[in-house]
């Protein structure tokens, strides 16, 4: 029997890691500058994007633009440090749904617009023996589209369902050739999925 491989995004569709996010970056802009304009909002609005636009949107608005990148940087790695201690919130049923799509014979995997270490936060507090590999924008410095490929080489895919909850995710996962679920309950809107999962345990039609 053919096995069927899902991809999944994380942010928005596995966990909801704002607040956590959030207070990491406004510790280091507090350090930095004694004020912060970093809120939940914010950094919803940034979840998914590419790692060079949530540095220039975060970072304090007199920095250069590569001060802003370098801020970005100290912020990534603060992040990563703070989630080791503080993960983010499963979003409901995805550990149970997880396990049972992984009895049933499907592949897991995460591809991730996210700095390095970032995922393994995640793999590490919840999905040791869950995901067979993950790859994100940290090893690649590319697009998702581009990222999801080199995972799907390297696994031997030929095919995926890509699991995600923005727009940014629908365009990326087809220009990569997967079927697209959207993740209705995440932080974004997407125009023209293959499926939508109104909760993550809808997963297990598929």
């Amino acid at each position: 029997m053919r096995q069927t491989a899902f991809i999944f995004d994380l942010d928005g569709t596995l966990w909801d890691s704002r607040e956590e996010v959030t207070k990491a970056w406004r510790e280091v802009e507090l350090k930095e500058t004694g004020v912060t304009h970093i809120d939940n909002e914010m950094t919803a609005s940034l979840m998914g994007l590419p790692m060079r636009d949530i540095a220039l949107a975060i970072a304090p608005k007199e920095y250069s633009e590569q001060e802003k990148l370098a801020f970005g940087e100290r912020a990534f790695a603060h992040e990563n440090d703070y989630l080791s201690l503080h993960p983010g919130k499963l979003f409901p049923k995805v550990e149970e749904t997880l396990r049972k799509l992984k009895d049933r014979g499907a592949r897991l995997f995460i591809v991730s617009n996210c700095q390095n270490g970032y995922i393994d936060n995640f793999v590490h507090h919840y999905g040791k023996d869950l995901f067979e590999g993950f790859l994100c924008y940290g090893d690649t410095k590319r697009e998702k589209s581009f990222t999801i490929r080199k995972l799907m080489e390297k696994y031997g895919l030929e095919s995926a369902c890509y699991v995600g909850d923005t727009l940014g995710d629908e365009v990326e996962a087809k220009k990569a050739g997967c079927y697209f679920i959207y993740a209705e309950y995440g932080f974004g809107k997407c125009q023209n999925p293959d499926a939508t999962i109104v909760q993550f345990q809808d997963l297990l039609k598929y």
